[in-house]
Formats: structure tokens, C-alpha cells, sequence
């Protein structure tokens, strides 16, 4: 938590069940202000939605992305126990809407399974 009074920053943890703030023992004086970009530990679980488009596309949306993050679309045709992931597309910065054109679930390709992964983290 910045704090332009003092020129100090000092650090909270959170608690990830409650979202209650902890102060922490630490504190960083700064000689003058400064912009505080957000810092993660482990970025936000993302949760993925999957609807049809038009002309036999796909439309995914990572939900709980955030904006200063990237993301990486993979997809398998099967859950093994060490599926085959193929990259499908990488988003820019910030991007969480991926539009899959002509991907058409067919008899050689009967079902999709979708995953995300950071890429600037």
C-alpha cells in the first residue's frame, strides 16, 4: 500500500479465502513518489468460456484474466494422463478473447478440450 505522505510503501499479504489484508513487517522507503504496478505471487486462476461463433468458429474467453497479463490458448483432443497440448494462439498483453475460425468438432475431431497459460508472468 503506497503511501504519498511518507514516501513508503508498505507490504500487506492477502488472504486468498477472505481477501482480508495482513500488514507485513516489511516497509519500503522511496525518496519521492512512484507508480505501484500490481505484483502477483501466483496470478489469478484464469476460468475459460467456450461458445460457438459464426461460421463454424469458436469464441474463448479467459474470465478472471487481467489486463497486465498475457495468455497462451492450447487444445487437446483427449484427457490422458499426459495429453498432447498444441498451441492454438498467443494473445497480446491484456487480451482475453480468442476467436477460433474453422474449428469444426467432426468425426476425427469429435470433442476439444481448452487450456490457458501466462505467458509474461
Amino acid at each position: 500500500m503506497a503511501n504519498q505522505g511518507s514516501n513508503s510503501v508498505a507490504l500487506y499479504s492477502i488472504n486468498p479465502a477472505t481477501g482480508l489484508l495482513t500488514q507485513l513487517s516489511q516497509t519500503i522507503v522511496l525518496s519521492a513518489p512512484v507508480c505501484v504496478l500490481p505484483f502477483f505471487t501466483q496470478p489469478p486462476q484464469p476460468v475459460l468460456g467456450v461458445s460457438p461463433a459464426s461460421n463454424g468458429s469458436l469464441q474463448v474467453g479467459v474470465g478472471n484474466g487481467c489486463g497486465v497479463l498475457g495468455y497462451q490458448l492450447f487444445q487437446a483432443s483427449a484427457l490422458t494422463s499426459s495429453p498432447s497440448w498444441n498451441m492454438l494462439a498467443a494473445g497480446a498483453t491484456g487480451q482475453t478473447n480468442f476467436c477460433l475460425t474453422n474449428f469444426v468438432l467432426t468425426n476425427t475431431r469429435p470433442q476439444a478440450f481448452f487450456r490457458v497459460s501466462v505467458t509474461n508472468y
